[in-house]
């Protein structure tokens, strides 16, 4: 199932949203969980898992969270 509005989203954006919405928590950023979440709403989306890793760890420092142990290399 395709989730409509978010084909046209950047995967920056996506990213951003995402973390940004994880603040309220206060619990440590499941990599993991950020890129299915990611992969669900962008399934078309190429960037490799370890460049959204990357790009989520960026993100969650901005917010000051901390990111929860990931087996996905960066």
């Amino acid at each position: 199932m395709r989730m409509q509005g978010y084909e046209s989203r950047l995967p920056t954006d996506v990213v951003n949203h995402y973390v940004h919405s994880r603040v309220a928590y206060r619990q440590p950023l499941s990599l993991e969980r950020a890129i299915l979440a990611i992969r669900t709403v962008l399934p078309d989306c190429g960037l490799s898992d370890p460049k959204l890793v990357r790009m989520l760890q960026s993100a969650a420092a901005k917010y000051h969270l901390e990111v929860e142990g990931s087996k996905i290399r960066s």
